[in-house]
């Protein structure tokens, strides 16, 4: 399974502000986050903790998708058995 909390596809837009995201786990793609499609993720103020994935241990972005993470939020311990630790 892909997107341990958010599976976003077809345009979809999804902000995320002052959450606290914590040991969610995806199967393959994407331990918090799988976009595809010309969809956005915004995260900010937000604390993104121990969430794994086979790749991208936060978030799997495809092709004319856009994730934003600002630089108030935290990514600490999130991590991928493959590629992309924190994003792919």
């Amino acid at each position: 399974m892909d997107g341990g909390v958010v599976y976003a596809e077809y345009e979809t837009n999804l902000t995320f502000d002052d959450c606290m995201i914590v040991n969610n786990t995806a199967m393959d793609q994407g331990g918090v986050f799988y976009a595809l499609s010309k969809s956005s993720v915004s995260v900010g103020s937000s604390t993104l903790l121990n969430n794994t994935a086979t790749i991208g241990g936060v978030a799997y972005v495809g092709m004319k998708t856009s994730i934003l993470l600002s630089n108030n939020s935290n990514l600490v311990h999130n991590r991928a058995h493959m590629d992309g630790g924190t994003v792919f």
